[in-house]
């Protein structure tokens, strides 16, 4: 858990993030990102308190309600109630490995760069690209949905 504070303005910010704390993130509010984009030498970010996704969240709740940030003009936050945990995971960060990788195959570093598939191959996937299309598969998915009751429409 995290609060930035802007010494200009005199307001801060309070949130926690799932992630690193020197991974760069700043903050969900687009007005609080907005002014530190335009002067970053005003703004200081203090880690008040670390743990698990439940515990931060559950913290960061009860010091919103009880600053009251709704009708606070001395914070950034425009909520006391963060998203609720169970309806809106966090987001996965990256491994950089991954990223790396991925920058491996484009361009030149693509393995397959420069070549190009033969006319059997070409005809083998087309054959089963019409196999998928004719068994009706999306056709049945789009009408029925994933769980096979038939979609009605609106009216």
């Amino acid at each position: 858990m995290y609060c930035w504070t802007d010494w200009k303005e005199n307001k801060l910010y309070v949130g926690f993030h799932k992630g690193f704390s020197d991974d760069g993130y700043i903050c969900s509010s687009v007005d609080m990102r907005a002014e530190y984009k335009q002067r970053p030498e005003d703004f200081t970010r203090q880690i008040v308190a670390s743990g698990s996704v439940e515990d931060m969240h559950n913290f960061e709740q009860v010091l919103l309600q009880a600053e009251n940030v709704c009708y606070n003009e001395h914070y950034y936050n425009k909520k006391a109630i963060s998203w609720p945990l169970s309806k809106n995971p966090l987001p996965k960060r990256k491994r950089p490995d991954t990223v790396i990788q991925n920058k491996k195959r484009t361009g030149e570093d693509n393995p397959f760069y420069g070549k190009k598939h033969t006319e059997e191959t070409l005809t083998k996937m087309s054959a089963s690209n019409k196999k998928a299309s004719a068994s009706g598969w999306a056709t049945r998915r789009a009408k029925y949905g994933p769980t096979g009751t038939r979609r009605t429409h609106f009216g």
